[in-house]
């Protein structure tokens, strides 16, 4: 993982399969830090054709849903689900649904800096100016984060 960031990354653009084969094995260690049986999914559109993307881009969410989860007494109710697919031909999609704990995540959202989402939405900008949606929502007990992103090689 480590070379990936150091050398693959030395570039604007890379390979989807080389983001998504990074995004899996983060999700695999994190996986290891949860409680057994959490509910941590990630689905990959296996017809996801080749195209390029900025490196990088999608882990800063990734992390947050990790970073932000619930960790509720009974472990099945800790719930992360990760969905990336291609919306239509020259739209990628990138979804992050976690569950969260009311009682902490003011408390912690105060006590972070948010710098991930704040470089990401300024990235998106820069690379990706009028060819791009970031959503964020908050529900009773959910965070989901959306990132559609229009790419063209």
């Amino acid at each position: 993982m480590l070379r990936y960031q150091l050398y693959d990354c030395a570039t604007d653009k890379i390979q989807i399969h080389k983001e998504l084969l990074y995004i899996q094995n983060y999700v695999a260690i994190q996986t290891l830090r949860m409680e057994e049986d959490s509910d941590i999914r990630l689905l990959i559109d296996p017809d996801m054709e080749n195209f390029l993307i900025a490196p990088l881009l999608i882990l800063p969410i990734v992390e947050n849903a990790f970073k932000h989860v619930s960790n509720f007494k009974e472990p099945g109710r800790n719930k992360i689900y990760l969905t990336v697919k291609k919306e239509d031909q020259n739209t990628f999609l990138m979804e992050a649904i976690n569950t969260y704990d009311q009682s902490h995540v003011e408390k912690h959202l105060l006590q972070t800096g948010g710098l991930g989402i704040q470089n990401l939405k300024r990235r998106l900008q820069l690379l990706y100016p009028d060819r791009h949606e970031l959503n964020i929502n908050k529900e009773s007990e959910t965070f989901q984060t959306i990132l559609k992103l229009q790419f063209n090689d």
